[in-house]
């Protein structure tokens, strides 16, 4: 009878140590979840603007939790702003560049257009954001940067 509640104790002690040791181990070896650049940015980065050649572009980032958003608009009194902003579009975030997910505004034509250039949120805290914009009014390549440190 002495033997049976040995072993019923050590087996008692056995489950509840193997208990114990998963979840210590579950605890405390999960990864952290990945921090987005929406964590990391001020809410109120300013507006900028691009006078050059025939156009002239202001870009206004916004942010919302999953998504980096850049309101831009464009105004010319020469050309048509016929461009596809998705397909001259790119997001820089340390020295990676990133396609706009959609634009939603205007469709190309005339002389005025605005709307919202969309990316997905980007793992990792940037030093800096750069909005590419390449080939309106003449101009090969205009950059909109936002220093975040």
């Amino acid at each position: 009878m002495k033997n049976i509640i040995v072993i019923v104790v050590i087996f008692i002690g056995i489950i509840w140590l193997s208990v114990y040791v998963v979840n210590f181990s579950s605890e405390h070896l999960t990864e952290p979840s990945p921090t987005t650049v929406n964590d990391q940015l001020p809410s109120d980065l300013e507006s900028q603007s691009n006078n050059e050649g025939a156009v002239s572009i202001t870009v206004t980032p916004k942010l919302s939790e999953w998504i980096l958003e850049f309101e831009v608009v464009m105004n010319t009194h020469s050309i048509e702003l016929s461009e596809d902003m998705t397909k001259i579009s790119v997001l820089i975030v340390n020295e990676k560049e990133y396609k706009p997910i959609s634009w939603e505004g205007a469709g190309p034509g005339g002389h005025h257009r605005e709307g919202v250039l969309r990316f997905k949120s980007i793992v990792l805290g940037p030093e800096k954001l750069i909005l590419k914009i390449k080939n309106i009014g003449g101009v090969s390549e205009r950059l909109f940067q936002w220093q975040l440190n």
